[in-house]
C-alpha cells in the first residue's frame, strides 16, 4: 500500500522541481531588452552622407539546411561567419554617429535566430534584431548584455527576412564587436 503522505510530498516536490527548472531555464535563455527603435527607423536618408547607399543593407542568403519533412526537428543551425568587416553595410550619419546592418534571407523558414561569440557591446551602442517589414523587432541590446563568455543570442523573428542592426556613437567607434557564427533556421515553430 502507498503511503498517502509520502505520495503527496512526491508529487509537491516534483511540481517545485518543474517550476524552479521552467524558471531557471527562463532565466538562463532570455535575453534582457531595454527597449527603443532602430536608428535607421529614425534616420532620414539626407543624414547619411552617401545617400546612395540602401539603407536596408545588403542582402546574404543563408541556404536552407538539409531535411526531409518527415523529420521531426523544428529548425537547425546554419554555420555561418558574419563580422561587422566582413559582412553587410556601414551607414555614416552626419553627425559621425554610424549604422551596420546585415539582411539575411532564407526560403521556406517560419522563424529566424542568431548566435553571437566574440560579442562585446561598447557603452552606448545599440543592436537591434527586426524582421525586414519591420513589425517584428528584438532590443535593444547594449552593453549590459553582455558576459563573461562573449556569447548572445537573439530571439526568434518570424519570417524569411531578418536584419540585425547596430548603432555606434560616434564617440565609441570601432569599440564594439561580434561575430555571427550560426543562424538559427526554423521550420516550424
Amino acid at each position: 500500500m502507498v503511503n498517502p503522505i509520502s505520495m503527496n510530498y512526491k508529487i509537491h516536490f516534483l511540481l517545485l522541481t518543474i517550476v524552479y527548472i521552467s524558471f531557471g531555464c527562463n532565466q538562463i535563455y532570455s535575453q534582457v531588452q531595454y527597449g527603443g527603435a532602430p536608428k535607421s527607423f529614425q534616420v532620414s536618408k539626407k543624414l547619411i552622407k552617401d545617400s546612395c547607399i540602401n539603407i536596408k543593407g545588403v542582402s546574404i542568403q543563408v541556404p536552407p539546411p538539409a531535411c526531409s519533412e518527415d523529420d521531426e526537428i523544428i529548425g537547425k543551425a546554419i554555420k555561418v561567419d558574419f563580422t561587422l568587416d566582413n559582412s553587410g553595410v556601414w551607414l555614416e550619419l552626419e553627425d559621425g554617429d554610424r549604422i551596420w546592418q546585415l539582411k539575411l534571407s532564407t526560403t521556406s523558414s517560419s522563424s529566424l535566430s542568431v548566435l553571437y561569440k566574440e560579442f562585446e557591446l561598447a557603452e552606448g551602442s545599440e543592436l537591434y534584431f527586426y524582421s525586414c517589414d519591420k513589425t517584428e523587432v528584438l532590443g535593444s541590446y547594449t552593453f549590459r548584455n553582455n558576459n563573461k563568455y562573449n556569447i548572445f543570442q537573439t530571439g526568434k523573428i518570424s519570417g524569411e527576412c531578418v536584419i540585425v542592426e547596430l548603432y555606434e556613437p560616434k564617440y565609441v567607434r570601432r569599440k564594439s564587436y561580434f561575430e555571427i557564427f550560426e543562424v538559427g533556421y526554423f521550420f516550424r515553430s
